[in-house]
């Protein structure tokens, strides 16, 4: 009986979160097309471009099925997203600016041993930014003041989180999924243009997924679902090894080593943590039960792991002197006090910049900011306002890529074809997922199939915590491995669908 109620709410639940991703790629879906609208001559060209490029997968499913039989496929893929990256940043010669000047300024002190700026007024705001100017420090020492090695990193990061979006992909629904998912970010505008800006998005992306890959490696929907942990009975050597844990100490150094360069540890935690709840209730026969301690156990390292590291590093830097403050927010209110700003739609404001910079750092001026979140919270009607248009704004409004990339090169011929672009792909990305959502939802999934909902948590994770805070529209590049992970299955079944139809006539 208990076995049964337990697995009644895993089933109720993941029912649950895919009514959330219809949802959700709907919304995007209708954002993004009417977006694009204004960047073509009508609706019905853009219709068009997305038809062509749905059948450009089409195509690409064909080639690589016949053509490009096992690890050949991914090869070409991981070689084309590789390329483009390549000759991105050898022909756009983009400089740092805003944040990334800060870091960037801050790494050539520290590679020549200066680690002054650590006092300075954008460190002590953010403290939280020493981990990726620190990176890029050691990458200036031990290559020379060269800013072109840093992207060519950029670069080297990109391609390898286009393996870990196939690997996901093919993990959750198939190999050819895998090669889907794998080449539609290969030739991800966006992504590629911001190859050549320094943000910390390229190496905390990678870990991030990297250590969410592992996760769903050893203890995808069967391991954590079906009683078949290390030592249990039936397991295979295989799975032994991959559920050791070793295995989960590497994802939870994979989290605590993204989050120091980019401080969303916790989302990603979070949706590991409502991952594992949720399908250590998913079990079966009196096997599930009697493990069930050694799974959460070695669950429970992730996070352990992942908060040691944190500590760590801030009391490294604490002690060396580098900084005073431990590696947290001392702002925790600005994110959300900016979210709340009806004038930008919940972007950065200059105004509010300048009215907190008016009061000293610490109490007095977190005060001010949590007064001014609470004001602009109190008009209820003003903030269901705010918050449907930051949703058409975050996940319909064009990429931000292009400014950061092309930052006062003057080339609005390139740039108006890197946005229709990323439209394009936007809708089509957008559509896919929606047709994955609704046949996942339709036609139910077993205990076998529950990896997808990882990233699916995650992405419904990282889409709420932006309706309040402040939001970028670069900002999706954070999750972008997981949206194209989970919209493959909807490319793969739209391409079925059309070989079955074509087989008709």
């Amino acid at each position: 009986m208990l076995l049964r109620w337990r697995t009644g709410i895993a089933i109720g639940a993941t029912k649950l979160i895919l009514g959330l991703g219809v949802l959700f790629y709907g919304w995007m879906t209708i954002q993004s097309f009417i977006n694009s609208g204004k960047w073509f001559d009508s609706h019905g060209i853009v219709l068009a471009w997305v038809a062509a490029a749905a059948s450009l997968f089409v195509l690409a499913d064909v080639l690589m099925s016949r053509f490009l039989p096992g690890w050949r496929a991914i090869a070409f893929v991981l070689g084309l997203a590789f390329a483009l990256r390549l000759v991105w940043i050898l022909t756009v010669n983009t400089q740092p600016v805003s944040d990334f000047l800060d870091m960037y300024s801050a790494a050539q002190s520290a590679a020549v041993g200066d680690f002054s700026f650590g006092t300075n007024d954008y460190f002590t705001r953010w403290v939280y930014q020493l981990g990726f100017a620190l990176y890029e420090g050691f990458i200036l020492y031990v290559s020379g003041d060269h800013m072109l090695v840093l992207k060519l990193l950029n670069v080297a990061l990109n391609t390898a989180t286009v393996y870990l979006v196939y690997a996901m992909a093919a993990l959750s629904f198939g190999e050819r999924s895998g090669r889907i998912a794998g080449l539609a970010m290969a030739v991800y505008a966006p992504q590629i243009m911001m190859g050549s800006v320094l943000t910390n998005q390229h190496i905390s992306t990678f870990f991030f997924f990297l250590g969410l890959y592992l996760v769903m490696r050893g203890g995808g929907g069967l391991s954590l679902g079906a009683g078949r942990m290390a030592g249990e009975a039936g397991s295979t050597r295989g799975e032994r090894f991959s559920l050791r844990y070793g295995w989960w100490v590497a994802a939870g150094l994979c989290l605590g080593l993204a989050n120091w360069m980019r401080p969303m540890g916790s989302l990603f935690v979070l949706a590991f943590l409502c991952y594992a709840v949720m399908y250590l209730l998913w079990g079966r026969g009196q096997v599930a039960q009697r493990m069930l301690w050694k799974r959460g156990l070695r669950l429970a390292i992730v996070v352990v792991v992942y908060v040691v590291m944190q500590q760590g590093a801030s009391l490294a830097l604490q002690a060396t002197g580098v900084t005073a403050q431990p590696l947290h927010n001392p702002e925790p209110y600005w994110k959300f006090m900016v979210g709340l700003n009806p004038v930008t739609n919940g972007g950065w404001s200059q105004e509010d910049t300048e009215y907190v910079l008016q009061f000293p750092q610490g109490d007095e001026r977190n005060a001010a900011e949590r007064q001014l979140m609470l004001d602009r919270l109190a008009d209820r009607e003003q903030v269901q306002d705010l918050l449907v248009r930051k949703l058409k704004l975050m996940w319909g409004a064009e990429d931000s890529a292009y400014m950061w990339s092309l930052w006062e090169q003057h080339r609005p011929d390139l740039q108006q074809q890197l946005i229709r672009t990323e439209r394009v792909q936007a809708v089509t990305a957008a559509w896919f997922g929606l047709v994955a959502m609704l046949v996942l939802l339709v036609r139910g999934t077993s205990m076998e199939e529950t990896r997808f909902t990882l990233p699916l948590m995650l992405l419904l994770g990282f889409a709420a915590i932006h309706a309040v805070i402040e939001i970028q529209t670069r900002y999706r590049m954070d999750v972008m491995p997981a949206l194209m992970a989970l919209h493959s299955l909807g490319a793969i079944c739209l391409v079925d669908w059309g070989r079955k139809m074509l087989g008709k006539f």
